[in-house]
C-alpha cells in the first residue's frame, strides 16, 4: 500500500492543507448542464437569490412543444419575478418554446450553471443555413437600469455548427464550451 511509505505526521500535515484550502482551489466544479427535459420547478442560487426555471411541455397528435419560464427570488423566497430573455433583434420574451416538426427537433435548449453564471444556450435550425447556437446570460441590473427587469438573459454570443447535425448533438457540443462573454 502506496500510504506506509509516508509518515504519519506527514499525512497529517496533507490532510490539514486540504482541508483548509477553498473547495475552489481544490478543484473546479463542473458546469451543471438543465437540458429543456427536465420538466417541473427547479431552483439555482444566482445573485444572493434563486433563479427558478419551470419546464413543462405540450403535446398532441401534431405537436410536442417543451416551454421554459425564467423567474428570479430573492434569498428569502418572496415575490417571483420573470426572468425575460433579451434578444436585440427580436425584443424579449417571458417563455421560451422548444420547436419539433414530426420526429425532428428544429430548436431546443440547455441552461448551463457554472461556478460563476448562468448561460442559456438556445439552438435552432433556419428553414435555409447552418444551425445557430445562441448564448445567453443571467445579469442582474446595475443602479443605471431604471426601468428594466431586476434580472434578464442578454445574448452574449452565437456559434454556427453544420446543418448535418441534429439539434441534440449541437447542444451536446456547446454545454461543453465556454461562453464568449
Amino acid at each position: 500500500m502506496i500510504l506506509k511509505k509516508f509518515s504519519p505526521a506527514f499525512l497529517a500535515l496533507s490532510l490539514a492543507m486540504a482541508l483548509a484550502m477553498p473547495a475552489s482551489v481544490l478543484a473546479k466544479a463542473a458546469s451543471q448542464i438543465i437540458p429543456s427535459t427536465k420538466q417541473g420547478i427547479q431552483k439555482f442560487p444566482q445573485f444572493g437569490g434563486n433563479l427558478i426555471l419551470i419546464a413543462g411541455s405540450y403535446q398532441d397528435v401534431t405537436t410536442y412543444n417543451r416551454s421554459l419560464t425564467f423567474y428570479f427570488t430573492d434569498k428569502d423566497g418572496g415575490t417571483w419575478n420573470h426572468v425575460p430573455i433579451y434578444d436585440v433583434e427580436v425584443g424579449n420574451t417571458l417563455t421560451w418554446t422548444s420547436i419539433s416538426a414530426g420526429e425532428t427537433t428544429t430548436a431546443d435548449a440547455i441552461l448551463v450553471i457554472n461556478s460563476d453564471a448562468a448561460y442559456l444556450v438556445i439552438a435552432e435550425r433556419p428553414a435555409k443555413g447552418q444551425i445557430n447556437a445562441t448564448w445567453f446570460k443571467l445579469i442582474e441590473a446595475d443602479g443605471n437600469t431604471n426601468d428594466g427587469p431586476a434580472h434578464q438573459f442578454v445574448k452574449i454570443g452565437m456559434h454556427n455548427h453544420a446543418r448535418s447535425k441534429s439539434i441534440e448533438d449541437v447542444l451536446k457540443a456547446e454545454s461543453i464550451l465556454k461562453p464568449n462573454k
